[in-house]
This record gives structure tokens, sequence and C-alpha cells, in this order.
């Protein structure tokens, strides 16, 4: 190899000679200079010129390349400063190192010698370079000139072996033979395939220089041989491997192997079978032999050709092996496949194992047997049968050996993919629902052919307006859209609810069907087309209004409801009734205002609260006997009243109990101009006592309340108002009596005949003598009820042993009498009449007496 080299630095003009040569990874020169040698590495910055004008940078794209300018060799990159105008030589040195090439092209990267730089062109910074794809140009520098750049193409060699010759030896005398390729002939040996690389084609192993990149790889083995993959710089071959990228010196190794010869036939002859799930053709036993593509040179003549049906397998592989069925030879008779000649099923798995020798053969013959065209079908068409376990078939349309039994089921009822249903009727043979059915042998070439007959139902769909709406059909549930199907003529009977609730605020009412019919109606099916009824409903919201505080009025609206509800959009007016007791503030929620009444449009449910505030009130007849509300509604002198209304207190409170205070808590009742005295207050209520000296007549009360306005009451006053203390028990009033000893009369201590009882009650009238207001009868003496005291047990008069206030009591009377000895058992009515005023009636229960 010849390097010539140009020194730089001053120059004297004296002969010099350079030897290249590699020293510590790097070129050198040696310059004998004179007498002796001169070491220098290629230089990158040379001095710059006296009178330089302009800095210019001259680089390779990659940095061990060598360049020159104007003579002088340089690596990587140099930088000068040149005159404007001045005119430079740059060039790029071509090194040999195969003779035998006539063009160079390439620079050598001299470590390895197995990567080159190619191809070299010429790039300046304003882009005016004339023919920049000459490696040699002569430039001019100008003020735009700032630098210039060598561009090439790197080149990498490739080794590429072939793992398998015929006689075992790896290497062939001819290196890189390229197939069809101009130059020496090519030994006539053959070979076990060709290779294409970068899409040059090769016969046997040889050296490649490829670019830079993705190369393109394929290789075609010969008859007898199969190709197992690339290998890669050593790497396990990879048969998928379609393309390599070459950025090094690369080592390429074309792996084929020995083939096992599988011969495919059919019986009969000519039919097609399946190679790994790819259908081919097989030839005849005695045709000629149809080959796969073309026949090429360099193939072992003890080799035969691939024929059509034949294929070369890979040492331990696995394929799958079967035929398509059914198939039409060529007289267009049908076939189904029944087996291999090994016995094998279709798309067996096909082990190939181990291969030593090219000459290893196998025939594998698929056997079929006539076949009969066969459809199991329905009318009307496009229903389900179960064919032999299945009723999903792409298609009832078979092809099945002749004899063969298959199992047919037509499903009692089923739905086709329009919703509509059918029932079934039966096959055309008359055969049961489930049967097993033996394809008959159709020598004639006839078809084999069974229909499953079914009939429709006719359907009617229920829908409602808005959706969502249940129905009844024949009294169950049916969401709408409902459909039904039923025998045509079959009548079923159809009920729409009144109200549909959709929430507690929320619900559709009826309001017709859409053709006129009753809310529940009978209907007839028939026809094959569906029928529609739409029940229409409208949608109803509720008006939910509250009092604050609960039960503060009552809650009206115009137009009325009775639950509630109202139709969507209806204007509807609220009104608030205060209750006595409350004056209303305001409305809250989805109404408001500061008056009773407000309204609203019912486009949703309403929820309001009517605001109320606490007053004093007393009832029309809320002054009255403290006992009992008895028939005159008057009250008596000295008597006992109840107070009944609503807020006449803050909370309960009892007064003392003797005497009588006239304010109890922060609350004082006066009757014309007299302060009564109090047994106690509470909210609701107020028990007083009417002075003794109050005269017959019409009178007005007040309750007068700290920080409270004052609340009047009217009350009617006449001499006698008698009224008895009781117990409310099963809606029964129960009297509030003592036996003789003092005990209260109750289911511990009953009252039996002869007993000695006394009643209790107030309102009796005057007393002899008389008692002071507010204060307890004393024990002594007895102040007996001035007029006569009467007592009744329903028709019969009873004796009044004694009647008079009782000791310890204020306002309170005591009516003692005798229990009849023939007085029957079981509840006894008492009533007290004085003057002509009745009491109310209160019972005692008598009980027989105990047997002595």
């Amino acid at each position: 190899m010849r390097l010539p080299i140009t020194p730089t630095g001053a120059r004297t003009g004296k002969a010099f000679q350079l030897k290249a040569f590699r020293a510590a990874g790097m070129l050198a020169a040696a310059a004998v200079w004179g007498g002796g040698a001169v070491w220098a590495q290629l230089p990158n910055n040379p001095p710059v010129p006296a009178g330089a004008g302009q800095q210019v940078v001259v680089r390779a794209k990659d940095p061990r390349i060598i360049f020159t300018v104007d003579g002088a060799e340089y690596r990587g990159s140099a930088s000068f400063m040149w005159p404007l105008g001045s005119k430079h030589i740059l060039s790029v040195p071509i090194r040999l190192l195969d003779s035998e090439v006539t063009t160079p092209r390439c620079q050598y990267w001299i470590p390895d010698n197995a990567s080159r730089f190619c191809d070299f062109t010429w790039k300046e910074n304003t882009g005016f370079l004339n023919s920049a794809d000459d490696r040699t140009q002569t430039v001019t520098v100008g003020p735009a000139t700032t630098f210039y750049e060598l561009q090439h193409q790197t080149e990498y060699r490739v080794d590429l072996q072939f793992s398998h010759t015929y006689s075992g030896n790896p290497s062939v005398p001819e290196a890189g033979v390229q197939c069809g390729a101009p130059g020496t002939p090519v030994p006539e040996i053959f070979r076990v395939g060709v290779v294409l690389v970068a899409g040059n084609c090769y016969l046997s192993n040889g050296r490649v220089w490829l670019p830079e990149g993705p190369a393109a790889l394929n290789a075609y083995p010969f008859p007898g041989f199969v190709f197992l993959g690339w290998s890669v710089n050593a790497t396990p071959p990879n048969e998928y491997l379609r393309q390599m990228t070459v950025n090094q010196p690369m080592t390429l190794v074309a792996r084929f192997s020995p083939a096992k010869r599988v011969v495919l036939r059919t019986q009969p002859e000519l039919l097609r079978v399946r190679v790994d799930r790819v259908e081919v053709g097989t030839a005849g036993g005695d045709g000629p032999c149809t080959f796969f593509g073309q026949q090429v040179p360099y193939v072992n003549p003890t080799i035969r050709p691939l024929c059509t049906g034949e294929f070369d397998f890979a040492p331990n592989s696995k394929n799958i092996i079967g035929a398509p069925s059914p198939q039409t030879d060529r007289t267009g008779k049908l076939w189904v496949f029944d087996k291999f000649s090994t016995g094998q099923a279709n798309d067996f798995l096909y082990e190939v194992g181990q291969i030593t020798t090219n000459n290893q053969f196998d025939t594998l013959t698929a056997v079929f047997v006539p076949g009969v065209s066969t459809s199991i079908t329905t009318k009307p068409s496009g229903l389900k049968v179960v064919i032999d376990g299945r009723d999903n078939w792409p298609a009832n349309y078979f092809v099945f050996p002749a004899g063969k039994k298959i199992q047919v089921s037509a499903p009692a009822e089923q739905t086709d993919a329009r919703g509509r249903r059918y029932l079934f009727k039966g096959w055309s043979n008359g055969g049961d629902a489930t049967q097993e059915l033996t394809v008959p042998d159709q020598a004639s070439g006839l078809a084999f052919s069974i229909v499953a007959e079914y009939e429709l139902l006719s359907q009617v769909t229920i829908r409602s307006n808005p959706v969502g709406a249940p129905v009844a059909v024949d009294g169950t549930n049916c969401q709408t859209p409902c459909t039904i199907d039923r025998r045509e003529g079959t009548a079923v009977t159809v009920t729409a609810p009144a109200v549909h609730p959709l929430s507690d605020v929320h619900r559709f009412e009826f309001t017709g069907w859409a053709d006129g019919g009753e809310r529940v109606r009978t209907y007839t099916l028939g026809g094959v087309e569906t029928q529609f009824l739409t029940a229409n409903f409208r949608t109803a919201y509720k008006v939910n209004v509250t009092t604050d505080p609960e039960g503060a009025a009552q809650i009206l609206t115009e137009p009325p409801t009775a639950d509630g509800f109202l139709p969507a959009d209806t204007f509807v007016t609220v009104t608030a009734k205060a209750a006595a007791g409350y004056k209303f503030r305001r409305w809250s929620g989805d109404l408001s205002g500061a008056f009773t009444s407000a309204t609203a449009t019912l486009t949703r449910p309403v929820h309001a609260v009517a605001g109320f505030d606490k007053v004093p009130f007393i009832a029309e007849t809320g002054v009255r006997n403290a006992a009992a509300e008895i028939p005159s509604k008057t009250v008596a002198p000295g008597s006992l009243i109840a107070i009944v209304g609503e807020n006449l207190a803050a909370e309960y409170v009892a007064g003392p109990a003797n005497p009588l205070a006239q304010t109890v808590g922060d609350v004082s009742v006066v009757a014309g101009d007299r302060i009564l005295p109090l047994v106690f207050v509470s909210p609701t209520q107020i028990n007083a006592q009417l002075p003794l000296d109050l005269a017959a007549g019409e009178y007005k009360l007040v309750v007068k309340r700290v920080g409270a306005p004052d609340v009047e009451g009217k009350f009617t006053v006449t001499d006698t108002a008698p009224g008895l203390f009781h117990k409310m028990a099963e809606s029964q009033a129960w009297v509030m009596a003592s036996h003789a000893d003092g005990k209260s009369v109750d289911t511990d201590n009953p009252v039996k005949p002869g007993d000695t009882i006394t009643l209790f009650g107030t309102g009796f009238g005057r007393y002899r003598p008389n008692m002071l207001d507010g204060f307890a009868f004393p024990p002594s003496p007895d102040f007996l009820v001035a007029a006569p005291v009467e007592l009744w047990s329903g028709e019969r008069s009873l004796k009044v042993v004694w009647a008079g206030g009782v000791a310890g009591q204020v306002g309170t009377v005591g009516v003692r009498f005798e229990v009849p000895a023939d007085a029957g058992t079981g509840p006894m009515p008492l009533t007290v009449k004085i003057e002509g005023m009745e009491s109310n009636t209160v019972y005692m229960n008598v009980v027989a007496p105990a047997v002595q």
C-alpha cells in the first residue's frame, strides 16, 4: 500500500521521503531529512500566514478522516487565516487495500481495515461550490466563507458465511461469488441455497462491504435443505430476521440445514391439503412432476426437485397437517375428509425429529369418503335448530359422509332477531322434536333435507306516554314498553294503573288509552304484524306544605287536592289558615311572602313551610267545669274551672295547695273585677276557683301574663253546674271515688253491692255555711251542699247519704251513697242532678261479693 503524506511548517525545497506506519494507535509519519528521521503527528493547527484576512475552518464529518489543503495533510479539522480572494486546493487521499479494485473510491481506517470512508463530497457554508461531489476542489476565499466540510459514506466489512455445505467444509474456494455475476466461473459444486444481502445475491462465503444503515436480508434454500435463520456476530440464529442495522464490522452467517422431504397425497387424487393452515394442491401418483417455481443450478443431483404437494421440513420442527373438508373433485363429486393414512385426524401435529441426511422421505395420504349435501333448516327461515349439540353453525348446510348419524333438536319456543316468538309445530319427516338422523347414501347425487316448522305468535306491544309506567297483563306486572306474545285469537286483560308513583312527590296519573279503551280492558291478539297499545299518563307533582310549629295551621289549596298531588303546570294557590293560638309569620322553601296565601306553577314538586308565632288564646268554650265537660256547658260559683287554650303560660307550674295563690309563675286570671285563686298554670290549661258569691250571668275572663298580650275568654255562671271527676280507660269514663275506709275504688279495691262509696265532683253550688274562696275545707264543721243532690243510675234513683265539701280540698265536693244490695254486676252508670242541672255520666264497676 502506498501512503503519500506532505509535511507542514517551514519548507526548504529539499527532497525528503515519508513512510507511514501504525504506532501507539495513531497515524505517524517518519521524515528522512538530511541524514536523520523526524517524527511528527499530522497537524490540525497550522501556522497562520502573514497578512491573513478571513478565518476559515476545513473539517471532516468524521474526525478519523484525512484530507489535504494545498497539498498538506490534516486529520479531522484545521483552521486557517486566508487573504480574501486567495485560491486553495482541497482534496482527499484515496488509499487502496485491494489491488484488484480498479476505481478507488474509499479511504480505509488503518487500525482495523474493516471500516472505510467512501464517496466523498465537499460542502461550503455558502452553498456555492461547483461540482461539490468531486473529491478535489479549488476554492476562492470570499468574505462570507467560514467553513468547508468533507462529507462521506461510511462502509463496514461484513464477513458472509454459509453454515452448511455438501462436503461438510464451511468454506468454499471462491469468496463472495454473486449469483450470475461476471468474473471467474463458479465451480460446479452444489450449493445449499442462495442469500440476498442488501439486494445482492450470493452463493458462497465472502466479504461484503455495506454502507452504514439498514440492510435487507433474505435466504432461499435449495431442494433438500431448509433455512434456519441468520446469525449476526455469533448470536443464535433468528429465522424471522429480515433486516439488520450495519453500524460496525460484522460476521453474518446464513444457517442452512438438511431437510426431511414430506410428500402429501390424497385419495382420491388431486384434492387439496393444508400445511400449517395454508391450502396447497397435490399431484397424482403417475403424473409428471410439477415443480414449485423454476429449477436452479448447483443443486445436489441426488436430491430430486420439489413437486406439487411436497415439502422440505426443518429438523425438530412441528407442522400442522390437515385437509379442507368437504371438497369437490374435477367431476363435481363431493368428498369428506375421513383420516390420514397414518390414522391421524384432521389438522394433526406432525413432528420431524432429528435429521442426519438429505434423503429422508415420508408420504402422508389424506383419505376422503363420498359426501352427501345436507340441509337442516327452519320454516320460516332464520330460526335455530341444535345440530350435534350446537345451534350456532355459520349456515345449516352441510356435507356429511353417507351413513353418518347426527342429532337434531328443535326448541319448543324461540325468538327471532326482530323479537318475534315462535312455537315448534313439527319436523318435515314427522319425527320427534329431538331425534337422531342417519344421512342416506344418495348415489344419485340428490341432496338430503329436513325442515323444522314453526308457528308465529301474534304480538302486541304496550307502551306508555310518558315512558316507564307499568301495566298489568292478566294480573301480572309488565313494565312498558311491554311485549305480549300469544296464539292468534287469545284474549288478555290489560290494566293500566290509575296512579303510578315515581317517588313520594312525583307520579304518573292515567288519563286514557290512545284508542279510547277503558282503563281495565280486554284485548284480543291477532295478525302477523305487531300491534300497539299506548296508555297515556299525565305527570303530577305534590304540594308538600308543613307548618312550623307543627299543627299551627290548616293548609288549603286551590284547586283542592285530597292527597297533595296536582297535574304538572297547574297554577296553585296555597293558603295557611292559622289554628287557635298561632299567628302567621311568613313562607319559606319553594313559596315566599308574608301573606297567608302564596302561588306557584307546578313544574316540579313544591316543598314549603308556613312559619307561625305562638300567641295566647282561649277557645270559644274554653272556660268549663274542671271535672268534666257537662251538658249545660256552664260553671257554678265556688267551683273549680278549667281555662283551655294555647300559649297561656310558658310552662306547667303548680301553685300552693292551701290557700291557693292568685299568681302562679308569671300568670294571673281576672274574672269581672275579681282575681281568681289558681291551682296550676300550663301552656294549654289553667285551673282556678270561681268566687262563691258570684251571681248567675255572663262574664268575661282575662288571662294576664308578663311579657305577653292579655287573652280574653267568656263563660256563663249558673247557680249549680255539677261535674264528676273520672278517669278515661278504653274510651270510657270511670268514676273517681273512695270506699268508706278511704281507699280508692280501683281493680284492687272493687265495689260490691252494699258498699258505701263517695263520689268526687265540683260545681255543686253554695254551701251551708259558706266557705272562704281559695281555702281548703276543714275537717269540721261539715260544709254541706245547699241545694238538694240527686244521684241516679240510669232510671234508678239512689239514696244520697251525704253531700258536702271534701276536707283538705279546695272546691271539691263528695257525694256519699250506699250501693244497692240488688245491684247487678258490671259497669254501673252514675249521674248527679241538682235543681234540674245534670252532671256528666261516669261508670263504676260492681263485682259480686265473695262466696263465704
